[in-house]
Parts: C-alpha cells; structure tokens; sequence
C-alpha cells in the first residue's frame, strides 16, 4: 500500500466530508496506483475497475466528478489527496508528491528462479566447498567421510530448513548427481555441526562467497539479529507467584554490503553481547574484503 501517513487534513467532526471519510476508507484499504507525472489509479468500491484522478487539472473520471466536480470533491481524489504524502512548513502545508518507487517485476523469470534455485545453489555450494582441504587420515580405521562433503550436507540440511532424518532424501540425491562422493548420514552432519573447528571454516566459506563483489562494494553495515533455541530458561517470578520460562537464544552479528546485500563476514555471540566489540573485529573476519566506515 502506497504512503498513507503525516495525513494533516482536519477530521473533526463539525466539518467532516462524506466523500472526504470514503476517500480514507479508499486509502487505507486499497492499493493506489500511481500512473504517469499526476494522474493516478484509484480502484472503484463497486466494480473491478478503477477511476482516473488527475492532480494538476483536479480532474476525475468518475461520474461524481462529472455530475459534482465544479463544486464538491469527489471521494477518489480525496483518495489519492490521503495517498501523497504532506509536510509541514513553517509558511504552511506544503503538499509534496512523495510517490514510493516502484519496479515491474518479470514473473517468469521470477518462478523460474524459484523453481531452479535448489538445484543452483548445489551447484554455487559444491564449488565453494571445493576449497575446504580435506585432511589425510592418519592411522586405521573406517575412511572418513571428505569435510568437504560433511560442510556441503550440514549446508544444505540447513538450506532446506529440515530435521537431520528429513533432509537425508536431498542429501542422497546430492550424491546421485554427484555433488557428493556418498550420501552423508545426519548422525555425521550433528557431530561436525557441533564441533569448534567447523566454525573458522564456515566463516572463511562466507568470505570466499563474498569475495566476487567485493569490487562493486564499498559501503557495508553492521547489524545484529537472534536465532531462538530449543532449550528453556526456567525462574520462579515472585511478583506472580508461578514458576516463568524463555526460550534461549544467540546472537548472530554480520556484515552486509548496501548495494547487493551480499553478507561478507558473521560471527556468533552470547545474546546480551553487543554490535560494536564485533564492528571492532570485523577486519579480522573478512581481511580480504574491502570495509569502509
């Protein structure tokens, strides 16, 4: 919906408009269009259509402006009056067309995205874990299963956004395409999930995914937003007399590019830890990547 707010327009009720109340109505309820320089599409209340509404010329194609328009304001201009957006000057009201930028999307290709993203974010993930080294075993034993096919599993288990046992079918048919040597049980995935050793290699995934654009990027932003656990926080709240609970959660901390929003650096924290210790360690995280204050 187009910007409704700062509507200084008096609404008391000595001087109230019918128009002027069915204009609002149209406002908060429906989706103005904004055609060309001053003309706007406003929808109709009664049909599919809509009504034309001229701001320069203050003109309307509805029959009420039509029959009423030398004297009366119909409730479509009203409408798209509602839609712009005024400030206040010190002379007065000046009323300034603020009309949110829109773009066209193209829907095929848009579906098309959808539709291939899985199959093409296995393929951007296999060639970026290619670069996780995979250590040689020492001694006997069952071979081990590549990290860099435990760091493609564990990925694409959470890409999926399913449980270890659920997002086994994918991960098979990551092996049947051959983006995986085998299949790599979820037992594996949890252990390495939950190693230490994981997370520098996770982070430099992040920086090496980032590096393409770190041509076109020269501004970035710092910002911080929290991942809920499954385990609970129990206190007996003595102003209630009961026994209270909350889920736990951390902290995740990350750098992102404002052109392409391409995330170059993360690090998790304890919730209560703020932003800025991190901002002061953020050339540590991504050295290569080019950050500018």
């Amino acid at each position: 919906m187009y910007l409704i707010g700062n509507i200084l327009v008096s609404m008391s009720a000595a001087n109230e408009d019918p128009r002027q109340q069915r204009g609002l109505a149209i406002a908060q309820g429906s989706r103005l269009k904004h055609l060309a320089n001053s003309t706007w599409l406003v929808p109709s209340q009664s049909h599919s259509g809509g009504y034309v509404v001229d701001v320069v010329s203050g003109s309307c194609t509805c029959p009420d402006h039509e029959l009423r328009g030398a004297v009366l304001t119909c409730k479509h201009r009203w409408a798209v009056e509602f839609a712009r957006h005024r400030v206040v000057t010190p002379d007065g009201i000046q009323v300034t067309d603020t009309v949110r930028i829109t773009y066209s999307q193209n829907w095929r290709q848009y579906t098309m995205a959808q539709r291939n993203e899985k199959a093409e974010v296995q393929v951007l993930l296999r060639a970026l874990c290619d670069q996780v080294p995979n250590p040689t075993q020492q001694g006997r034993g069952r071979p081990r299963v590549p990290l860099s096919d435990v760091i493609f599993a564990a990925t694409m288990k959470t890409f999926v956004g399913l449980s270890g046992r659920r997002a086994d079918s994918d991960i098979q048919s990551c092996a049947e395409k051959g983006l995986l040597g085998k299949a790599v049980p979820p037992n594996t995935i949890f252990d390495y999930m939950g190693k230490d050793d994981t997370t520098p290699i996770l982070r430099e995934l992040v920086r090496l995914s980032a590096l393409p654009l770190s041509e076109v990027e020269t501004r970035f932003a710092i910002d911080g937003t929290g991942f809920g656990l499954k385990v609970y926080r129990r206190w007996y709240d003595a102003k209630y007399g009961r026994e209270m609970k909350e889920a736990g959660w951390i902290k995740l901390h990350l750098v992102c590019g404002v052109e392409t929003n391409i995330v170059t650096a993360v690090e998790v924290t304890e919730a209560s830890e703020h932003d800025s210790p991190c901002a002061s360690r953020r050339r540590a995280w991504a050295p290569s990547v080019p950050l500018a204050t």
